[in-house]
């Protein structure tokens, strides 16, 4: 035992693996023996039917032969063939009666068509006319939409305009009234403060009076309507200062009257000496 050689390299080898490339070739030669078998299956399934075709179309002239030596062999009755040749004259001459009524019939068919396309060309007439109609009306509806679109478009830019008129106006006026009381203030601040606060007044009532009587009669010489508005916002304006102010208003006018009428005459109405 001792002298038991190994080889290990041989040592796991398994007997059987040489059987799987033997395995293989079985399968594949089954595999090639049942495709052969179902071909055969499909062909002998088809043989019956080849052959039953093939049997009636080799009988099919004989049969054919057959009836034309029996019905060339029989005799032909003469009552039969009578019956038969009046039923296919009659039908003949039915036809015949059938192409002569419609052949009679054929000028009032052509009176009945010449009446329907009669009618039709009215319709097709009273269609166009309908149409051009219609036509016309759409034209029209369309010049009236863009028409009220135009008319739309310049009302709106008229208010436009007359707002924005408005509002310069407003921003003149105010401008104007903001401007005459910095004056106003201007003019009480410049005075002296020792004089007398009618002379004071006076100095002011002449500043306000000169510069808005001034405007008046440029702007009612030189513009419309829009300087007529103004005048009237103006003479708002003072009439709301005459109402904070009415004791002022009334020497205001004097002060007025007094200045373009002679200015020595309106120190003497102040009562005060320079």
């Amino acid at each position: 035992n001792s002298r038991i050689k190994m080889n290990p390299k041989k040592l796991y080898q398994d007997p059987n693996m040489e059987s799987g490339p033997k395995w293989t070739q079985v399968k594949q030669k089954l595999s090639a023996k049942m495709q052969e078998v179902r071909i055969t299956r499909q062909l002998s399934s088809q043989l019956p039917e080849t052959g039953a075709l093939l049997s009636e179309l080799i009988s099919k002239p004989e049969f054919i032969s057959n009836q034309h030596e029996r019905a060339a062999s029989r005799a032909i009755p003469l009552g039969d063939a009578e019956r038969t040749l009046q039923t296919t004259v009659q039908g003949i001459g039915a036809e015949a009666e059938q192409l002569a009524n419609k052949l009679n019939n054929v000028a009032s068919d052509e009176a009945e068509l010449d009446e329907k396309i009669d009618r039709k060309k009215r319709e097709y007439e009273q269609l166009q006319k309908r149409f051009a109609k219609l036509q016309v009306y759409v034209l029209n509806f369309r010049n009236l939409s863009y028409l009220r679109k135009v008319h739309d478009d310049l009302a709106k830019s008229e208010r436009q305009r007359q707002e924005e008129l408005e509002k310069a106006m407003r921003l003149a006026v105010e401008k104007m009234r903001l401007e005459q009381e910095k004056k106003d203030a201007i003019g009480l601040t410049e005075d002296d403060t020792d004089a007398p606060l009618v002379d004071r007044r006076q100095s002011v009532r002449k500043v306000y009076g000169n510069m808005m009587g001034g405007a008046d009669s440029s702007e009612s010489e030189d513009d419309g309507d829009d300087d007529i508005i103004r005048m009237e916002e103006v003479n708002n304006i003072k009439k709301e200062m005459e109402d904070d102010d009415e004791g002022v208003d009334n020497d205001y006018m004097v002060g007025i009257t007094v200045t373009h009428a002679d200015d020595t005459k309106d120190d003497l109405s102040s009562g005060d000496d320079f």
